[in-house]
């Protein structure tokens, strides 16, 4: 999405206070497994819409990271979204960069939580 505004010229912020307000109102320790999992950008509604630009505001934030950015492209692995990359590569933990925007709380990636849901998912067909 950020590549796309790049190449249009759109400059618009990537967050205001409305849709920040809405990402607070909707995330939680839980529900944040789904974003981490990609089931949250399969949903309609809520789910999908706040996911693309919660993923974008997370890129923005790890972009402010000091670190070895090829490496963490090409270690980082869907099984855990990206947590050991991010520690091995960026020195940073996912959850950590994740509390920065929506507050405390345990928001890191939790594996078995992912695998839950995808196996929910494949069940539902989706």
């Amino acid at each position: 999405m950020m590549f796309q505004r790049a190449i249009a010229g759109r400059r618009r912020p990537v967050l205001d206070y409305e849709l920040k307000e809405r990402h607070l109102a909707f995330w939680n320790p839980e529900n944040i497994q789904e974003f981490w999992s990609g089931i949250s950008f399969q949903k309609p509604g809520d789910s999908n819409e706040l996911s693309y630009s919660l993923a974008e505001i997370m890129l923005t934030l790890l972009l402010e990271q000091p670190g070895d950015w090829g490496a963490f492209l090409k270690q980082a692995q869907r099984g855990d979204a990206g947590q050991t990359a991010a520690i091995e590569c960026l020195g940073t933990d996912l959850g950590a960069v994740m509390s920065t925007f929506l507050g405390e709380g345990d928001w890191r990636p939790r594996r078995k939580a992912m695998v839950t849901l995808w196996e929910l998912s494949k069940k539902a067909g989706t």
